[in-house]
């Protein structure tokens, strides 16, 4: 059984049986995933969109499955619209909250947390500039970079998991591979995000280069070049922020 939340209700067997029986007829879920539950989450989110259900809660993700399973008791006659696989859920996972925020928060609040601090969970179209808008939402790609300079970010903080699916180094990355991956269904596509700037923003105004912490990424760019270069060393200025 699922609990769900607002009367902190537990969703029957059957309901989320029928749910899942459902996903799997309009192609939201694939047998594997029907079969785990893995998933679950993204389906719902997918088919509410697709379908024009209106607003969902999405956390604790039980108020979501809920919800679900309250259209289909609404609705039990309707007819809805397949999974047009056009759409990828995207996860921007943060860093880690501090250990006692982890203890206060955790489970699904901790790992919530981690995606909210990383920019939040989104809908992006599959669509010839998906790796483009992937890397952009995870902080990667900036205005004044390049996607190849992205890429290699993108590896170096998420090799992990690539190399789970078969990226074992950097001369593995490429455009269209990504683009594969990020297109997948199945895939989980829960990403780290690109560092943080804060730690560089704060060194640079303690150096008193910086004058505001809250400065632009074209100031704090022209600060870390001029930083350098106080240091003997010359970056080329076509660098991209993220780099």
């Amino acid at each position: 059984n699922f609990p769900c939340s607002g009367e902190l209700r537990y969703a029957e067997r059957a309901d989320v049986d029928h749910l899942v029986a459902t996903l799997r007829s309009y192609h939201y879920l694939s047998v594997e995933q029907a079969r785990s539950r893995r998933g679950l989450l993204p389906a719902i989110i997918k088919f509410f969109h697709v379908n024009k259900l209106g607003p969902l809660q999405i956390h604790p993700k039980n108020v979501a499955i809920q919800r679900a399973i309250e259209v289909l008791h609404t609705h039990p006659e309707a007819k809805w619209s397949n999974d047009p696989g056009s759409y990828v859920y995207l996860e921007c996972c943060g860093s880690s909250p501090q250990p006692k925020k982890r203890l206060r928060n955790g489970g699904e609040g901790s790992y919530f947390g981690r995606n909210v601090r990383g920019g939040g969970m989104h809908l992006i179209r599959v669509s010839a500039t998906l790796v483009v808008d992937v890397l952009t939402r995870l902080r990667y790609l900036t205005s004044d970079g390049t996607l190849s300079e992205a890429m290699q970010l993108f590896f170096s903080r998420n090799s992990k998991s690539l190399k789970n699916i078969g990226m074992q180094t950097m001369s593995d990355v490429t455009a269209s591979r990504l683009h594969s991956i990020f297109a997948n269904q199945e895939q989980h596509q829960n990403w780290k995000v690109a560092r943080s700037d804060k730690q560089v923003r704060e060194k640079l105004h303690s150096l008193k280069i910086l004058r505001n912490v809250s400065a632009s990424e074209a100031t704090v760019k022209r600060s870390m070049l001029s930083y350098f270069e106080q240091q003997g060393r010359h970056l080329p200025t076509t660098m991209g922020y993220a780099t």
